[in-house]
Parts: C-alpha cells; sequence; structure tokens
C-alpha cells in the first residue's frame, strides 16, 4: 500500500452507485472493502485488483454479520481511513402503503450498525473520514417515495449529529447528495429530477471531492439547489394554509 493509498470500506458496492465508486476508488490506487448482500458481481473486480480488493459479502442488517466484517478488517488492515455508507435500497422505490418499517430498516438501522462497527477502527486511523450517500430529492417527491424518504432524513440528521461528537476525535463527517441516478427507477418516476447524471459521473464527482473532507458534496449542484428551493416553498404554502 502506497503512502497516497487510502483503506476505505464501501457498503452497497453491488448497486450502480457502489460499483463505480469502487473502479474509480481501485483506480485510484486505494485499498477497498467491498460489502453488499451478494458478493458475486463483485468477484470480477477482486480478480482484477487482487491485493487491493477485499470483498466481504453480508447481511447489513444482522448484527453479527456486521461485526464480523469489521473484525475481518480490523485483521487484515487493523484501522479504517475511509467509510463510504451507500446504503443500495435508496434506487428501490416500494409501491406498498406499508412500507415503511422494512424501508427504516434496512436503510437506517443498516447504516447505524455499519457505523458502530467502523468507529473503533476509524479512531485506529487518527483522522478518520465517515461519508453518508443520502438523496437530496426527498422532500419534493411525491407521495410514492415518502417511506425512503423519512428514512434517508433521519439518516442525514444521524450523521449532522455525529460530525458534533466526533469532530474532537479528528474523525471527519460528509453527507453526499447524489441526485437522481439515471438507471435508477427513481430517475424515470421522478417528479423533478432533470438532466439525470449516471452513477459514473456522480462517482468521480464525490470522489474528486473526499480528500478535502468537506460537510457536504452535492451532485449536481443546480438540481439540488432547485430542489431545496421547492422544498421551501411547500413548507412555506403549508405554514399559510394553518393560519
Amino acid at each position: 500500500m502506497s503512502a497516497f493509498s487510502k483503506r476505505i470500506w464501501l457498503t452497497g458496492a453491488a448497486g450502480a452507485l457502489g460499483q463505480a465508486l469502487a473502479e474509480r476508488l481501485l483506480r485510484d490506487g486505494h485499498c477497498l472493502a467491498l460489502s453488499a448482500c451478494d458478493g458475486t458481481s463483485l468477484q470480477a473486480l477482486a480478480g482484477r485488483y487482487p491485493s487491493r480488493a477485499l470483498i466481504l459479502p453480508g447481511n447489513l442488517n444482522d448484527t453479527l454479520e456486521i461485526t464480523a466484517i469489521s473484525a475481518h478488517l480490523a485483521e487484515q488492515w487493523g484501522a479504517l481511513d475511509c467509510m463510504i455508507l451507500n446504503v443500495d435500497s435508496a434506487s428501490q422505490v416500494p409501491d406498498q402503503a406499508d412500507s415503511l418499517e422494512p424501508s427504516v430498516r434496512s436503510e437506517l438501522f443498516s447504516a447505524s450498525r455499519c457505523i458502530i462497527a467502523a468507529l473503533p477502527l476509524l479512531r485506529q486511523a487518527k483522522s478518520g473520514h465517515l461519508v453518508g450517500i443520502a438523496s437530496p430529492a426527498d422532500p419534493s417527491m411525491p407521495s410514492f417515495t415518502g417511506d425512503h424518504g423519512a428514512s434517508d432524513r433521519a439518516l442525514r440528521y444521524l450523521l449532522e449529529s455525529l460530525r458534533v461528537d466526533l469532530a474532537h476525535e479528528g474523525i471527519a463527517v460528509t453527507v453526499v447528495k447524489p441526485g437522481v441516478i439515471g438507471t435508477a427507477p427513481r430517475a424515470k418516476r421522478a417528479f423533478f429530477a432533470p438532466r439525470h447524471r449516471s452513477a459514473s459521473q456522480i462517482a468521480n464527482r464525490i470522489v474528486s471531492k473526499l480528500e478535502a473532507r468537506p460537510l457536504e458534496i452535492v451532485c449536481p449542484a443546480r438540481v439540488n439547489g432547485a430542489l431545496d428551493v421547492l422544498r421551501r416553498l411547500r413548507e412555506a404554502l403549508s405554514r399559510s394554509k394553518q393560519t
């Protein structure tokens, strides 16, 4: 491992954005632990980067499996320079009315368990970096995204709270708003999602910004700004109706 190479744990590695991030990070020379429920699709990466790609499949809703993954990382690397939390259920828009509980379980609870498992390893690195990938579109989407939007917003609040709690330990926390990925089902059904970006385009922007350890990475900035304007307008209209 070179002096410039980082030890990174990437979850949700089998999805479109996860695979694009893995490709870019490995191409840049980093050591990457890749986690997904099914690691079959990741074997090609392991074959191309045998010394730097570590495939650690597992159910990230299962505390025991997450603990086993973190133990393996501790044994292999001893520490983590960065964890990229990519909860891959974001591209699946459930149609069931009772989908809130599974959405929260798969996104918020699994993310929390992964963070708990990663923190001791990030502390060992002395200047760790926790990166959480969230969706910017949830306030401005219609009701069929409400379940995902609720858990996604909670995840964002969790990361922002951790930023304050971990600052004195030298651990940076970055929230990524990736926009709507053109290959995802959400892209075809989005209420307001112009100029969809490919997974590779979004991954390249995320990776290019990571070194600066920013508070936020927004992709693309113009679309997210427009979404924020719509969100504020809807909130203002809601308040005016109440008065």
